[in-house]
C-alpha cells in the first residue's frame, strides 16, 4: 500500500512539475525538453529526482539546456544531447521528443505473443520501443501485426496493436 501511495505522489508531483515547466517553456520559446519530459514517472522516482525542490529541478534543467543541447559555436561546450539510440540526428526521431504529435504506424516484426513487462517491440520501420511498466497482456499470437504508437498524456507514448483491446505505455529506445 505504501508503494501505491509513493507512485501516486510521484505521479502527482510529475504532473505539477510538467505544468510548471510548460509555463516556463512558453516564456522561453525554445524546443528544450525538460528532464521531467524525458523520463517516465518511474524513471524520475528511481533516479531520486522527485526529492529535488522546484528550484533544484529548474537549475538542473537549465544546466542541461545550456550544456547538452547547444551545438558547436553556440556556447555550452558544444555537446549535443544524444538520443537513446546514441545518435544526435538523422532519420525519424519521433518518440525521442515529447513535443511531437503525429502517430506512428508500422508493424511488429515477426510473431507477437503479447507483452510481459518491459517487453521490446521491433518495428518494420526500424524503430524499437520498450514498455515502461510491468503490465502484461497474454493469450494472443499474431504475425507481423499492425501497430499505432501515439502520444499519451504528459508526453508519454502508447502502443496499440490492431485487434487487441489493450494498450501499453512505451518509450523509444532505438
Amino acid at each position: 500500500m505504501d508503494m501505491i501511495r509513493i507512485l501516486i505522489a510521484a505521479t502527482a508531483l510529475s504532473c505539477g512539475l510538467a505544468l510548471a515547466n510548460a509555463s516556463l517553456a512558453q516564456e522561453d520559446e525554445t524546443d528544450f525538453t525538460t528532464v521531467q519530459e524525458m523520463m517516465s514517472a518511474k524513471e524520475f522516482v528511481d533516479a531520486g529526482l522527485h526529492e529535488l525542490s522546484q528550484q533544484q529541478l529548474n537549475a538542473l534543467n537549465e544546466w542541461i539546456q545550456t550544456n547538452m543541447s547547444a551545438t558547436p559555436g553556440q556556447g555550452g561546450g558544444g555537446q549535443q544531447l544524444a538520443s537513446a539510440s546514441g545518435t544526435t540526428g538523422g532519420g525519424d526521431q519521433r518518440g525521442f521528443h515529447a513535443d511531437e504529435e503525429s502517430d506512428i504506424h508500422s508493424r511488429i516484426i515477426g510473431e507477437f505473443k503479447g507483452w510481459y513487462g518491459y517487453s521490446e517491440f521491433h518495428l518494420e520501420n526500424g524503430m524499437v520501443w520498450q514498455q515502461v511498466a510491468s503490465d502484461t497482456m497474454k493469450g494472443v499470437r499474431m504475425n507481423d501485426p499492425k501497430v499505432v504508437i501515439s502520444q499519451a498524456m504528459l508526453g508519454g507514448w502508447r502502443l496499440k496493436v490492431e485487434g487487441v483491446n489493450k494498450t501499453t505505455n512505451v518509450k523509444r529506445i532505438k
